[in-house]
This record gives structure tokens, C-alpha cells and sequence, in this order.
């Protein structure tokens, strides 16, 4: 029992569960599934949220390349391009950023305690799946008992393809403090993070070294918000989703918890305050 809540707390929240808060520790058990609901299947794509984020960028106009250094209650941004700095005066301004970010873009809203995880993560292009033991099929999620990791993900479930070239994508969420984690992400190599990877599924799979063509290491220095014991119930928190003036709040980290629900109902909250506004 405490290796599995050890385990989901690391997979959710980048915590151990000693260190969660207690009411985020039963809402990973609690909101898996509601009376009368059925399981939905696997959404996942070898490029993550990238799917959806072309997806959605269809029509629409986006500008790349520019940085937003300020945002004023009036709807006024200062933002740097290719071209330098220049200004924008909006209607409504949607700040859909990590809490960090926002509270430097954004000065006088009102603050509270953020305590930020670090991950790293890899891709494996495989041009071969290894053989499986006991001769069951590849899973859409796999996990290593005992393993600092959480074990790996097949990015290429969903086509239906148990056979030939796969993607893998496996995750190491950094338990500890954050500041020192992000210092260990700094300090190492590529060809370090590499071997960590593959050391850690040959125990699983012995033969895998020989299976991979390239392995792709990303490292998150604040890959998601933890709560902490305490942080849900910060008054400060709910105050930080009040609008200040035509900017309106979005993101995750606004519910303390890094879920992509989350995120998409906060972003319907934001909608909705323009709308009525």
C-alpha cells in the first residue's frame, strides 16, 4: 500500500505521499471513477499534446517568436519580437502561464507559497519492441517496481500496432526539494541521462540497448505545481483566479494540482468571465 501511494503521488504531483497534502493524496483515488461512469479509452500520440495543440492552431492567427515581458490591467502588454520591443492594447488578455510566470508578468496580484517539481523525461525511437515475457502484448503504460522511475509510456498504443517501430516515453519526476533538483538537471550530460534511462529499463527488458536507434532527453526544471500540505487551502489561491482588470487567469496551477482537466476548466472559466464582461 505504500509503495502504490508513494507511486501515484510521484506520478501526479511529483511528491512522495508523506509529503502531499492530504486532501490531494484521496482526490487521486477519489476522482478516478465517479458512480455510474465507465473508463474512456486511451488518448496518446508519440508527440504528446502537440496533436492537440495543431490541432486547435488550425485558423488561427499566432504570433511566434516574441516575448511579453509585462501585462497591465488595462490591457496593455510590452513584449520584445525579432524586430525589438513594442506594445499591445487588448480587449481582454487571457495569461494562460505557470503561476511563476504570471506573478513577474503581472506584479501586485496577490501571492502564495508555489512549490514547483522537476522531471525529466525521454523519448526511446525503437526500431524493434524487445520480446515480451510470459507473452503478454505490450502495455499502453508500464511500470518497474521499486525503480526511481515511473517506467515508460508506448507514445504509439493508440494505432493499434503491437508489432515493429515504437516510441517510448519515459518519466523521472524529482521528488525532493525543486532548487535542488534543478540543480542536478544543470549539472549532468546527455550521455549520463541516457544511460540513466536505459539502465533502468534493462531491468524489465535486457535486451532493449540493442532495440534503440536514438533516445531524445528533455528536462523540466518546473515541470508541474505539487501541493503541499497547506496549499490547496491558501485564501491567497482562490484570490489569485479573480481577473485584474481586462486580464483574465488560466492555467493549472491555478487549482494547486498539474491536471490537464484542470487546465481545460480554467480555461472555459476565463472564457466565460470575457463573455459576461
Amino acid at each position: 500500500m505504500r509503495w502504490l501511494c508513494d507511486y501515484s503521488c510521484r506520478d501526479d504531483y511529483t511528491l512522495l505521499a508523506k509529503d502531499t497534502s492530504a486532501w490531494a493524496g484521496l482526490f487521486y483515488f477519489a476522482s478516478r471513477r465517479g458512480i455510474g461512469a465507465s473508463y474512456q479509452s486511451v488518448v496518446t500520440w508519440p508527440d504528446g499534446n502537440g496533436t492537440l495543440v495543431r490541432h486547435f492552431a488550425k485558423g488561427a492567427k499566432i504570433e511566434t517568436g516574441v516575448v511579453v515581458t509585462k501585462v497591465d490591467p488595462d490591457g496593455t502588454l510590452v513584449a520584445i519580437g525579432k524586430d525589438g520591443p513594442f506594445g499591445v492594447k487588448a480587449q481582454h488578455v487571457v495569461l494562460a502561464v505557470p503561476g511563476f510566470v504570471a506573478d513577474r508578468l503581472v506584479p501586485d496580484r496577490p501571492r502564495t507559497a508555489l512549490d514547483y517539481g522537476a522531471w525529466a523525461v525521454a523519448n526511446l525511437h525503437l526500431h524493434a519492441r524487445p520480446s515480451e515475457r510470459m507473452g503478454a502484448p505490450t502495455a499502453w503504460d508500464s511500470v518497474i517496481r521499486n525503480s526511481p522511475s515511473l517506467g515508460y509510456v508506448s507514445a504509439t498504443h493508440q494505432r493499434g500496432r503491437d508489432h515493429g517501430p515504437t516510441v517510448w516515453t519515459w518519466f523521472y519526476p524529482f521528488t525532493g526539494p525543486g532548487d535542488v533538483a534543478r540543480k542536478q538537471v544543470i549539472g549532468a550530460s546527455y550521455e549520463d541521462w541516457a544511460e540513466v534511462v536505459l539502465r533502468d529499463l534493462e531491468v524489465a527488458h535486457p535486451n532493449l540497448r540493442s532495440l534503440v536507434d536514438r533516445i531524445e532527453v528533455a528536462f523540466w526544471g518546473h515541470g508541474m505545481i505539487r501541493p503541499k500540505p497547506g496549499a490547496l487551502f491558501d485564501p491567497n489561491r482562490i484570490a489569485r483566479l479573480q481577473p485584474r482588470g481586462k486580464i483574465h487567469f488560466a492555467h493549472t496551477d491555478l487549482s494547486g494540482v498539474a491536471l490537464f482537466e484542470e487546465a481545460f476548466d480554467h480555461g472555459l472559466r476565463a472564457a466565460r468571465e470575457i463573455t459576461v464582461t
